[in-house]
């Protein structure tokens, strides 16, 4: 696993005041709360994806099995009877059954991967005009930059690999082999289809969902949308000095010559 260190970005809407969207961005510039999601709520229904395969029927066997057991004995009472020879073999037969459809394996799969993964998506750049339209509300938003450093504490950063192939999951493995999940879940969460390379997202991750709050300092500027309101670049400016973050304010400008964007200072 090759982590990313340097600038990555994030782009946003800014809602409406008193809106929950608004809410949620003062939240993420003031008080450094960034959501990661459980892969299940991306926008790309096709993201997180992979193809499950089966090995060999008896070690598949033994190994559901053996997580039945290793759970049962987990989550029993005194009280509660050891399942019965006949049972496990029931509840073997059961889960290979269903792990044999592809709408099976992925119904085992969904809880390894919502549980055990949280994920806040960026992009390596914030001149990417298609970001700007699709997550910056047409270029009414904006992007905030951060700078990811070695040791940080916050640096569990890698970049997306596109490909034509999806991963392979063998959902069996799973559920008794705990390095094998753990690259599982990570090659399911990495890859996207190189019909989105142009996106070029890094992934930050953590073990799950929910707030994390990152280090002091990691957000360095906010670039505002050539086509925010006044009011919009008012409320950003009030926001950073009622809390006395010195964040320099740009606007993403259209270049003059080119359909490049350019940097211009609003408020340091």
């Amino acid at each position: 696993m090759q982590y990313f260190y340097g600038s990555y970005y994030k782009y946003r809407v800014c809602g409406k005041r008193g809106s929950a969207q608004r809410e949620h961005l003062a939240r993420l510039i003031t008080n450094r709360e960034m959501m990661f999601s459980s892969p299940s709520r991306f926008n790309d229904p096709y993201d997180c994806h992979p193809i499950f395969v089966t090995g060999e029927p008896a070690e598949d066997r033994a190994r559901i099995a053996r997580a039945r057991r290793e759970g049962h004995a987990r989550a029993a009472h005194p009280a509660q009877l050891k399942p019965t020879k006949g049972q496990e073999s029931q509840h073997v037969s059961r889960v290979m059954a269903q792990l044999s459809t592809h709408e099976g394996a992925a119904a085992h799969f969904k809880p390894f991967l919502d549980r055990g993964t949280g994920v806040f998506c960026m992009s390596k750049d914030w001149r990417l005009l298609t970001q700007w339209a699709y997550y910056a509300d047409y270029g009414k938003g904006l992007c905030l930059e951060y700078e990811v450093e070695p040791k940080s504490g916050f640096d569990r950063v890698f970049e997306v690999e596109y490909q034509i192939q999806r991963p392979q999951v063998h959902v069996a493995r799973l559920l008794d082999d705990d390095e094998y999940r753990a690259q599982a879940l990570f090659a399911a969460v990495i890859t996207k289809a190189s019909d989105w390379a142009h996106k070029q997202e890094v992934r930050a991750l953590s073990e799950e969902p929910g707030v994390i709050v990152h280090p002091p300092g990691m957000l360095t500027s906010i670039l505002v949308g050539a086509a925010a309101s006044e009011d919009d670049i008012t409320w950003l400016a009030e926001l950073l000095r009622e809390h006395r973050l010195k964040i320099p304010l740009y606007l993403a400008r259209l270049s003059s010559e080119s359909y490049s964007l350019e940097r211009v200072p609003i408020w340091c």
